[in-house]
């Protein structure tokens, strides 16, 4: 594995702590004098060892896939039983 830089500086803490992966990415490459593949995986690798960074990704507005597979299946269903009346 990469050697990563022991300590995460300041503000690529602070950018991760706001969801901005990508800039952080940057910035570590600014500072620390990284490729692109060795901030990448030093970014992943620090969020990785830190939950509370990692963002829950909930698709469609912040529903489930299963949600909308149901609300999908009851209007069907809706439809379906409205046409026989």
């Amino acid at each position: 594995m990469n050697e990563f830089p022991k300590e995460m500086p300041h503000e690529v803490i602070e950018v991760l702590e706001r969801g901005r992966k990508i800039e952080a990415i940057k910035l570590l490459r600014e500072n620390q004098g990284l490729g692109l593949k060795e901030a990448k995986e030093a970014v992943e690798c620090y969020v990785q060892e830190h939950p509370h960074l990692r963002k829950s990704r909930r698709p469609l507005g912040g529903h489930s896939p299963w949600f909308w597979l149901m609300l999908i299946l009851l209007l069907g269903l809706l439809i379906l039983f409205s046409r026989r009346l």
